[in-house]
C-alpha cells in the first residue's frame, strides 16, 4: 500500500497521537457551538471563504431539526453550494422548509423536495444533475465536517488528476437525548479508523485486488469526489433499479475504477452517535443481492475493458474485489437459517474473544489485513480530548 500525500510511513509517537485526538475535539467543539448558536448577521464571526469548487448534498427524511444545523453548519463553514434532498412525510415537510428558510439566510442553500415514497437514488440523482461544480461531498444531517479537511481534499483533487476520491478520519460524538444542540457527552476515536483499505495503486485492477484483501467498507459514501463519478454511479444505480445497499456496492467497486481513492491523515468528519434508537439495517442476504451482483459484476468487467483491461484480467480483479462481499452475505443466509440473530445477545461476549484471538493469530502468521498500519496514529489517550469537549459540555437550546 502507498502513503497518502506523499506522506513517509512511519510509527507516530504518542505526543503526535494525542494532537490529532486534541485537534479533532476542538474543531469539534467550535464547529457544534457555531452550529447551535444563532447569529443576528446571518453569518458566523468564524465564517470561511467558501470552497468554489465544492457542492454538498444533504438527503434528508425524516429529522428536521437535524437539517437546521447541518444548514447551519454549512452555511458557516463552507458557504458552497448546497443541496437539500428532502423525502419526508407531508407532516414534516412543511418543518423542513421552515428550518432551511430560517437557517439558510445569506447562503447559497436550494432545497429538493420530493414525495416519502421517492427511491434515495432519484432524490440524489435529482440535486447531482444542478451540481455545477467539479467537485462534490454528501453530507448525513447528523453529522458535522471539518473545513480544513474539505479544503485539503479539494485541493489534493486539484493537483493530482489520476485520483477520483479523498476521505480521511472519523471521530464519534454524542449528544443527550440524540438532540441536535446541546452538551456533547461522550468522544471516541478508533484504529483503524474506519476499518478500510487505501487503493492509491496506479491501475484499477490493481485497485480492486486491494479492495478485496479486507472486509468491505464504503469508504466514499461521506468523502470529496468527483462530480462526474458520484454522477455516473448514481445514474448507473437509477438505470438498474438498485436499492441502497446495491448503491454501497457500486460505490466501492466504481470508485476505485475510475480513479486513486485517497485517505488523508486528518480527522475529515465527526459522525454523532445515536444511544437511543437501533437504527441498524437488516443484514443483506446473498439469496436478496446474488442476482444483482452478478448484473453489477459484469458492468464492473466491462468498465474495465473499456479502460483498456484484458478481460480476463478485469473479470480476476472484479471477483476477487467482490469476494469479501459475497462471502458476508452468504455468511449472512447461514446466519438467518440457524437462528443467529436470536442467540447474538448471549453470544457477544465469545464473538468479541474469539474476535481477538483471530487478530493475534493472522498478526503472527503475517496475514492480517487490517494489522496495524504505520500511517495510523496510535489509539490516542482521550482524557485530554474529553477535557476539552468538558468546555462545551452545556446546556443549549435549539435556535
Amino acid at each position: 500500500m502507498h502513503a497518502p500525500n506523499g506522506i513517509t510511513p512511519k510509527q507516530k509517537s504518542g505526543a503526535d497521537s494525542v494532537r490529532l485526538a486534541r485537534q479533532g475535539a476542538s474543531e469539534l467543539a467550535s464547529n457544534v457551538v457555531n452550529a447551535k448558536r444563532p447569529q443576528s448577521s446571518g453569518r458566523a464571526a468564524s465564517a470561511v471563504k467558501p470552497i468554489s469548487t465544492l457542492s454538498a448534498l444533504l438527503p434528508t427524511r425524516k429529522r428536521p431539526d437535524f437539517v437546521g444545523r447541518a444548514v447551519r453548519h454549512h452555511r458557516d463553514f463552507f458557504g458552497g453550494p448546497l443541496f437539500v434532498c428532502d423525502g419526508s412525510s407531508e407532516a414534516n415537510a412543511e418543518r423542513v422548509r421552515s428550518v432551511v428558510a430560517k437557517e439558510s439566510a445569506g447562503g447559497n442553500v436550494t432545497l429538493l423536495q420530493r414525495s416519502a415514497d421517492t427511491a434515495y437514488v432519484e432524490r440524489v440523482l435529482q440535486a447531482l444533475e444542478k451540481v455545477t461544480t467539479p467537485y462534490v461531498v454528501l453530507l448525513a444531517d447528523d453529522d458535522l465536517y471539518f473545513p480544513e479537511s474539505l479544503l485539503s481534499a479539494t485541493r489534493h483533487l486539484d493537483e493530482h488528476p489520476d485520483t477520483g476520491v479523498v476521505w480521511g478520519h472519523v471521530l464519534h460524538f454524542q449528544i443527550a437525548n440524540f438532540s441536535p444542540y446541546g452538551a456533547v457527552g461522550n468522544f471516541c476515536y478508533s484504529v483503524p479508523n474506519p476499518v478500510a483499505r487505501w487503493l492509491e495503486d496506479h491501475t484499477p485492477a490493481a485497485r480492486l485486488r486491494e479492495l478485496g484483501q479486507g472486509p468491505w467498507t464504503t469508504t466514499g459514501w461521506y468523502a470529496v469526489q468527483r462530480t462526474s463519478i458520484l454522477r455516473e454511479i448514481f445514474t448507473l444505480s437509477h438505470q438498474r433499479g438498485f436499492g441502497p445497499d446495491m448503491v454501497e456496492r457500486v460505490l466501492n467497486l466504481w470508485q476505485p475504477i475510475r480513479g486513486k481513492v485517497v485517505m488523508q491523515d486528518k480527522i475529515c468528519i465527526a459522525r454523532q452517535l445515536n444511544p437511543i434508537i437501533d437504527e441498524t439495517r437488516p443484514m443483506s442476504a446473498f439469496a436478496e443481492s446474488g442476482i444483482a451482483i452478478a448484473k453489477l459484476e459484469r458492468l464492473a468487467v466491462d468498465a474495465l475493458v473499456e479502460s483498456g483491461v484484458v478481460r480476463a484480467e478485469a473479470a480476476s480483479a472484479v471477483a476477487d474485489a467482490l469476494a469479501p462481499e459475497i462471502a458476508q452475505l452468504k455468511a449472512n443466509d447461514r446466519r438467518v437459517r440457524f437462528g443467529y440473530a436470536r442467540l447474538q445477545g448471549r453470544l457477544m461476549p465469545l464473538r468479541k474473544w474469539l474476535r481477538v484471538m483471530r487478530r493475534i493469530r493472522n498478526r503472527r502468521q503475517g496475514i492480517d489485513p487490517l494489522a496495524f498500519d504505520s500511517r495510523f496514529p496510535k489509539q490516542p489517550t482521550l482524557a485530554a480530548a474529553k477535557s476539552e469537549l468538558a468546555v462545551i459540555a452545556v446546556a443549549c437550546e435549539a435556535a
